[in-house]
């Protein structure tokens, strides 16, 4: 998830159980397992992934091939080091760039992820969603897809937990995704790419759209 705090390295098991167990688990009822499956399904061997997080899925998917190109890009460079730290292995490259603003690249990649990044990224989600598919799109090869996942605020469903977290996150200023519905994701996609798809499982929306 991209986003302006730092997490030291020894918070990440921390993080990890909290927001891919408990959060995806009991909260937004999309378990952390649907995620990895989704990037297994659609990540290539060129790839750039905006806002890692922990690195956790990069870590744990399965890439087509050994010796993938994989591509960091966040506001943050702690962020951004703690990730590339975590899959060393892989020699990511990194950039320290606003998804809003440009895709800093050298050369197109073949996926671009986004995973938990929309729904904490400020403004609505049809104006923040073509915004930032713009310059997915000029990141992107021929043929070359965007997936990832969104927590939606209306028209999918919530637990009693999920509304509260919501609630919280919203006021609190770490979520901007109070209105954010399937339509605003699918008119988003539909601007933008020439086919495309969306699952909700819970109150999460996972994406797919491809140039």
């Amino acid at each position: 998830m991209a986003s302006n705090n730092t997490m030291p390295r020894t918070l990440i098991p921390v993080y990890d159980y909290s927001v891919l167990w408990f959060s995806n688990t009991f909260v937004w009822c999309c378990p952390t397992s649907n995620l990895l499956n989704w990037y297994n399904t659609h990540i290539t061997s060129k790839h750039l992934d905006v806002g890692p997080g922990s690195g956790y899925f990069l870590e744990h998917c399965i890439f087509p091939i050994e010796r993938p190109t994989v591509t960091l890009l966040d506001l943050n460079i702690t962020n951004l080091t703690r990730a590339a730290n975590r899959i060393a292995d892989y020699n990511p490259q990194i950039y320290v760039a606003d998804i809003r603003q440009s895709v800093p690249l050298t050369h197109p990649v073949d996926s671009v992820v986004l995973n938990y990044v929309l729904h904490v990224v400020p403004r609505a989600l049809k104006e923040k969603g073509d915004r930032i598919f713009t310059h997915i799109r000029e990141a992107l090869s021929t043929n070359g897809i965007v997936f990832g996942s969104t927590i939606l605020g209306r028209e999918v469903s919530h637990n009693w937990l999920a509304r509260r977290f919501l609630s919280f996150y919203n006021d609190k200023g770490i979520f901007y995704n109070r209105d954010d519905t399937p339509v605003d994701l699918e008119q988003s996609l539909r601007s933008h790419f020439q086919s495309y798809s969306i699952r909700i499982v819970g109150s999460v929306a996972l994406f797919v759209g491809q140039v």
